[in-house]
């Protein structure tokens, strides 16, 4: 540990900043903060397995490489589409488009969780369900509906 703050430019603090990341901190590194300085400087505090560093760097380009994962990303478990629908209305029938989603623990299992979503009279409407049938899904999206509005079931494919 030193009290002397080191501070590297240009060429010299990207050379330091590849060997610090190349050695010691490649496997353990907690990030405290990360944020914007100004209108082009953006600063990362953190520690690995030496003492805390901060580092304040601007850029033009970012590229970000890995060689494997941890887990799966946040998005992988999803399937989503849209698929235009009709609702039977008191002024006849109406087609809107529907977002459904499906969420699965494994693609090689049945979906967990199913929600479909629509927009009517300017409001957002959601049917849900936990179990691996859309058409819960759908039913539970009809409970929403307003009362003399019908979902035509047999539009969805």
């Amino acid at each position: 540990y030193s009290n002397e703050v080191n501070i590297y430019y240009n060429q010299e603090a990207a050379e330091k900043f590849k060997e610090e990341f190349n050695g010691d901190h490649r496997e353990h590194l907690n990030i405290f903060d990360l944020g914007k300085l100004d209108n082009s400087q953006y600063y990362i505090d953190a520690n690995g397995v030496s003492i805390f560093f901060s580092i304040h760097f601007s850029y033009d380009k970012v590229t970000t490489e890995w060689d494997e994962y941890r887990k799966k990303a946040w998005y992988e478990p999803y399937k989503y589409y849209q698929q235009d629908v009709t609702l039977l209305t008191p002024n006849g029938e109406e087609s809107i488009t529907a977002g459904i989603r499906y969420q699965y623990r494994d693609s090689s299992e049945d979906p967990v969780y199913i929600s479909v979503n629509i927009k009517y009279n300017d409001k957002q409407l959601y049917g849900t369900t936990t179990t691996p049938l859309l058409l819960d899904a759908l039913t539970n999206l009809q409970e929403k509906l307003p009362e003399g509005v019908t979902l035509k079931t047999d539009s969805i494919k």
